[in-house]
């Protein structure tokens, strides 16, 4: 690969490499804290996170999948706080 034609560095690309495998890791995380979850915070996450109109035909698999990058961190900590707020009862 050239990187003088497309004008990206070698460490540019590792970054990008990067971000790509941490999205990947997030999104697994996220589905597995999910199936913790009851049907009822899973439909809770459906509606403030599914892609407008998806919430009742995407799984919740594919909510995750859908997800803008720059949304997985905050999903993340709210699933996160929701389980551990079932630990403590």
């Amino acid at each position: 690969m050239c990187h003088l034609v497309i004008g990206l560095s070698r460490r540019h690309l590792d970054d990008d490499a990067m971000n790509k495998l941490l999205q990947a890791f997030a999104r697994k995380s996220l589905k597995n804290s999910l199936g913790i979850c009851t049907e009822k915070e899973r439909m809770i996450f459906k509606r403030m996170y599914a892609i407008p109109g998806h919430a009742q035909t995407d799984s919740i698999d594919e909510v995750v999948d859908k997800m803008h990058f720059g949304r997985l961190n905050y999903a993340m900590d709210q699933v996160q706080r929701t389980i551990e707020k079932k630990g403590a009862k």
